[in-house]
């Protein structure tokens, strides 16, 4: 049976995953990508070095395809372009760890690859019941998270 799960989640997350991809670019398609500022790219070296930090696009107050199942996301990552449901990352503590959040997931993707990413991701969706904290590249990037928040104030 975990077989079966586990071949039908790389199946749906490949075919659900790039089907995203394009939903996000074509609702998304009046607004505009934006560049990490180099105030805000100063804070996430901290965190983040050797990232480059000027292939990575964001697109603010998207509609996410995530939402067609959890209206609570506030964000997704394709590769190197990041959508946020909400306004500027550089404005607030919280926004600022959710653009860490999306960036552990850039840095997930850059090192398996996008196909693998997604059938994992697909996986771990269907294993879990949808989005959660139980899904293990989730959980990865909200341990991270977590331990950026209790390493002190040094981003803020």
């Amino acid at each position: 049976m975990r077989f079966v799960l586990n071949a039908a989640g790389n199946v749906a997350g490949i075919l659900v995953f790039y089907a995203s991809k394009v939903l996000a670019w074509i609702v998304n398609s009046g607004l505009q990508f934006q560049k990490i500022t180099p105030d805000t790219e100063k804070r996430l070296r901290i965190v983040f070095p050797g990232m480059q930090f000027d292939k990575i696009r964001i697109v603010f107050n998207a509609w996410l395809p995530a939402h067609i199942f959890n209206k609570t996301i506030e964000g997704m990552t394709f590769r190197n372009r990041i959508y946020i449901a909400h306004g500027h990352v550089r404005h607030n503590h919280a926004s600022l760890m959710l653009l860490i959040h999306e960036l552990v997931h850039i840095r997930q993707i850059l090192d398996m690859g996008e196909a693998v990413f997604a059938c994992k991701y697909g996986a771990q969706f269907l294993r879990n019941g949808g989005y959660g904290a139980g899904m293990p590249l989730e959980k990865e990037a909200n341990e991270f998270v977590n331990r950026v928040k209790s390493g002190g104030n040094q981003l803020v």
